[in-house]
Parts: C-alpha cells; sequence; structure tokens
C-alpha cells in the first residue's frame, strides 16, 4: 500500500509537471469560452460605430484543411498585430488533449476555445452559417457577419478595415485622461455672487457635476469639500454670477 501511494504521488506529479510544461509552450489565450464569447459577440453587434473588427475561424486540430487555413490565418494576423483585430479560434475538437498540442506545437496565437457540446455548436452556427470546417467569417464594425471563401478573401478585407482602424492593437485601452482641477477663484471672483446648486432628492454630486458639465473634481474644489457625498438643500456653488453687481447688493 506504500508502495501504491508513493507510486500514485508521482504519476500525479508528473501529470501536473507536464501540463505546466505543457502550458507554458502554449502561446495562444485560451481563457475564451463559449459563453463569454456568445456575450461578447451580442455587445459588440450591439455597440454603433465600433473601432475593431474581428475574424472568427472554425477549424479542428484531427482536419488537415484546417490546419493548413489556421497557419495562413496566423502569418495574417501577425502583419496586422497592431491593429485592433481580433482573431478568434473555434475548435470543434472531442479531444483536448490534442487540441492544445496543436496550440503548443504550431505556437498559434490569438484567442482560442474548444466547443465539443452539439447544442452549443448549433447555437453557434446560427450565427455562423457553415456545414463543413474550415470555416472562416469576418465581422465588421457595424457588426455584420460575412462567410469568407478563402484567405486571399480573408487578407483582401482585412487589409481594407485596417486602413481605417486606429493604430493600436485589439483589446488595447487608453490611459485614462487626467482630470486638471480649476484654479480656485480668484480674489476679485470671491467678492461677486455665485450661481449656486441646491440638491435635491435622488441627486448625488456625480449628477450634479454632469449636469453642469463640470468634474467633480472641480467641484470639490470650489466648495472646499473632500467627499462625494452630499444633502438635500445643500448648495453647491457652481460659477461666478456674471450679473451680480457688488454696489447694487451693498443699496
Amino acid at each position: 500500500m506504500r508502495y501504491f501511494g508513493k507510486s500514485m504521488l508521482f504519476l500525479l506529479c508528473t501529470l501536473l509537471f507536464s501540463q505546466a510544461v505543457l502550458a507554458q509552450k502554449i502561446l495562444a489565450d485560451t481563457t475564451l469560452n463559449y459563453d463569454r464569447f456568445k456575450n461578447e459577440l451580442d455587445a459588440f453587434r450591439m455597440k454603433a460605430g465600433s473601432e475593431e473588427v474581428w475574424v472568427v475561424e472554425f477549424w479542428s486540430s484531427s482536419n488537415s484543411r484546417s490546419m493548413n487555413e489556421v497557419e495562413a490565418i496566423k502569418k495574417v494576423a501577425a502583419k496586422y498585430k497592431g491593429k485592433p483585430i481580433r482573431f478568434v479560434y473555434i475548435a470543434t475538437d472531442k479531444n483536448r488533449k490534442g487540441w492544445l498540442t496543436q496550440l503548443s506545437d504550431r505556437k498559434m496565437t490569438g484567442e482560442h476555445f474548444i466547443v465539443s457540446d452539439t447544442a452549443k455548436i448549433r447555437g453557434l452556427k446560427k450565427g455562423f452559417t457553415h456545414n463543413s470546417i474550415p470555416a472562416m467569417f469576418s465581422i465588421s464594425r457595424t457588426g455584420k457577419v460575412s462567410r469568407m471563401k478563402n484567405i486571399e478573401e480573408m487578407e483582401a478585407v482585412v487589409s481594407a478595415e485596417a486602413k481605417t482602424l486606429p493604430d493600436h492593437p485589439y483589446g488595447w485601452t487608453p490611459p485614462p485622461v487626467k482630470e486638471t482641477p480649476p484654479p480656485p477663484p480668484t480674489e476679485e471672483e470671491l467678492l461677486r455672487g455665485w450661481v449656486y446648486h441646491v440638491v435635491k432628492k435622488g441627486e448625488t454630486l456625480f449628477s450634479v457635476a454632469r449636469h453642469y458639465g463640470m468634474s467633480i473634481t472641480g467641484l470639490q474644489t470650489l466648495n472646499g469639500i473632500s467627499t462625494n457625498e452630499v444633502y438635500i438643500g445643500q448648495k453647491i456653488k457652481i460659477r461666478p454670477d456674471p450679473t451680480y453687481k457688488p454696489e447694487e447688493a451693498s443699496n
């Protein structure tokens, strides 16, 4: 029994080590899955004027035509890695280990996930109509799905789209815009009257700032407050009142 236990432990360690080694060799992003892809696809197609396009490939690691097409797509993707073009590869394999091996051996890039469930494959085919693999599709920035016959057609589509896409890779997030708070009021402004907003039920500092086209930081600086909390009836200083005349107020 003791020998059996040591053997099982050795086997488990070997298996975990093998998986770790395999994972290290895989360059592809395999974090995508069926549900996330469907949700992101729906969101993308509903978004107006998107600044990205997608290429979606249905393939199988046991299909030679698929493997040739996937290799060709990989080369096109490398040429446009500086553009917001998303390359998604959906494998219909039954053998997950074989799929992972191909991703590793062929140094695949892009986003990959595997679907072996018949109902899910049928669901995908409602949006990407095809009867055999490989099957390649483009999704334009307007959300239109188009079947592409071959690599040449795909590269022509990608090349045309790339000309009007921004110069950053897919998934790039612009750095946050640093808000510069307005300068504190001058002595002259302090002598003048001010336009105030009286906080009503349901309002927040954010909603007040948005209403007047101001930043929260600007309102906080102008009013000498450090929190985002407001209360009903609170008077929030907005801007100097140009109609205010100190001489009239003193009479």
